[in-house]
């Protein structure tokens, strides 16, 4: 991968399934990430800089955020999601329109409250 310091990234973030490595997929215009049924697929970021004109940024799809740690995977998934939010430029969430809003996605959406990066964008 090219280097990426310095350009600015969109995250995107969501509990699993809800087709965050969809939309990685679609904005990159190509299939870098993993899209299948079972959830909990994408567990580690991928990354891909994309060019539009004279514009370049990284996009990054994360693991799906779970409301509680089943394993240690899952809590490595959350740190990877943590980072990936303070390093982020734009923060994308994505939940299910179908299933409506679940406390996940509340926790999620704190996560982003808490962060010194969205703090920091929205004063």
């Amino acid at each position: 991968m090219e280097n990426c310091s310095g350009i600015p990234s969109i995250c995107i973030i969501g509990r699993p399934n809800v087709g965050k490595s969809s939309l990685f997929n679609w904005m990159i215009g190509r299939r870098k990430a993993v899209v299948v049924e079972e959830s909990g697929t994408t567990r580690d970021r991928v990354e891909a800089v994309v060019k539009i004109k004279n514009y370049r940024f990284k996009i990054v799809d994360t693991g799906g955020y779970l409301e509680e740690d089943i394993d240690e995977l899952s809590n490595l998934v959350k740190e990877q999601i943590y980072l990936a939010v303070e390093e982020a430029s734009v923060v994308v969430l994505v939940t299910d329109a179908i299933s409506g809003i679940v406390p996940a996605d509340r926790q999620v959406t704190e996560i982003l409250r808490k962060s010194e990066t969205f703090r920091a964008r929205c004063k």
